[in-house]
């Protein structure tokens, strides 16, 4: 924008001179803008009311300059200084205690702003400031539509006290907030309020958070399954391997699922390496289930888990499935018969003692994978 077309928007504003273009004029003050610029607008703000600092619009834009003046961790220094001293020309007591208890309403304020990098700032300053009335305000922006709020948020009520959630009326308010907003219809805030519930854990949590494993959108079953993992609830146990035969996600239950470290998922874990991932080219699935078998127990095939695995991978070695072939969500039994070989060379004795019977037995699996070994004989 060139100086002409500049000036002629802040005359436009002047004249005009409602409590919109007093909060766009002060904007100017401590936005990117020239020296030249900011004094244009200083006249303009003059020119519609000599004590224009003092109106309801100057104190309705207190909010937004009190928290850009108060981040501390924000790229430009000049900008906050900019903030800080329009702060002072509104309020110069508040400019003067900006960092005290006394800017938190302002700061609460700021937490619903339509600018999402204002209400991020926000948070960043309650935090900073580190009052405990400030945490209720900041559990509801935990399920901010915005991650880089929701990730200030949660900062910030850590910084004030790591305890927060045991906190009467605060984790709850958290968690009932959350819940209304699990049910929402647009997924972004679905999802938001899910990652908070993975923050916050208790009993109602983990009931929305199982609820949500069956929402229509695959990226807030996404979520549900990582905030379950978060909350490392047995609980939780039974409805993730239960995603296990979804191939979109088999891997992030898989993470979940070491995360919560319970040997109830062995024999469900066992069973989904069976599974065909035609579109994991680099093993990534695979990995992560082999990992997490390991997260849970180093010698996780030497437990009485795995033997219940074990007789899985018979069965279904020896009565595969009519609906198996051409499908990721049935266990194969190819998959199934390379399985139990690998668990046998482990040193599991029931699966060595397992594929040694089949062996006698002629199956056609065990066959297919000697073969391609290169190892099968008479």
């Amino acid at each position: 924008m060139t100086r002409d077309e500049f000036q002629k928007k802040v005359e436009a504003l002047a004249t005009t001179g409602d409590a919109r273009a007093i909060g766009q004029l002060i904007a100017i003050l401590w936005g990117p803008n020239t020296s030249e610029e900011r004094t244009m607008a200083m006249q303009a703000l003059t020119r519609i009311d000599p004590c224009w600092m003092k109106s309801e619009a100057a104190r309705n834009a207190l909010p937004e300059v009190l928290a850009r003046a108060l981040d501390s961790r924000g790229s430009c220094a000049s900008e906050r200084a900019r903030a800080l001293r329009t702060l002072e020309l509104i309020d110069p007591q508040l400019g003067s205690t900006s960092k005290t208890k006394a800017s938190v309403p302002l700061l609460v304020i700021a937490l619903t702003n339509t600018d999402f990098i204002t209400r991020m700032l926000a948070a960043r300053a309650l935090g900073e400031i580190g009052d405990v009335a400030a945490l209720e305000p900041l559990s509801f922006a935990l399920r901010d539509r915005e991650f880089s709020v929701r990730q200030a948020a949660d900062t910030a009520m850590n910084k004030i006290d790591p305890q927060w959630r045991a906190r009467p009326g605060v984790g709850a308010a958290a968690v009932l907030a959350s819940q209304k907003a699990a049910k929402d219809n647009a997924p972004e805030d679905r999802r938001a309020a899910l990652e908070m519930l993975g923050k916050t854990g208790g009993n109602e949590a983990i009931e929305e958070l199982i609820l949500a494993l069956k929402d229509e959108d695959r990226w807030v079953r996404s979520t549900a399954i990582d905030s379950l993992g978060r909350v490392k609830n047995e609980r939780a146990v039974t409805p993730l391997v239960a995603m296990l035969s979804q191939v979109d996600h088999r891997q992030s239950a898989a993470f979940a699922l070491e995360r919560i470290g319970s040997r109830k998922a062995i024999p469900d874990l066992v069973v989904a390496l069976t599974y065909e991932n035609p579109l994991d080219i680099h093993g990534h699935i695979t990995e992560a289930l082999t990992k997490a078998l390991y997260g849970i127990d180093s010698h996780w095939w030497m437990t009485d888990e795995a033997q219940t695995g074990v007789d899985s991978l018979v069965a279904i070695i020896r009565e595969p499935s009519s609906s198996s072939w051409q499908t990721t969500s049935v266990p194969q039994p190819l998959g199934a018969t390379r399985v139990l070989l690998m668990i046998a060379e482990l040193g599991c004795k029931k699966a060595a003692a397992a594929w040694e019977s089949l062996k006698r037995d002629g199956n056609n699996w065990v066959k297919t994978v000697l073969e391609k070994r290169g190892k099968y004989g008479p």
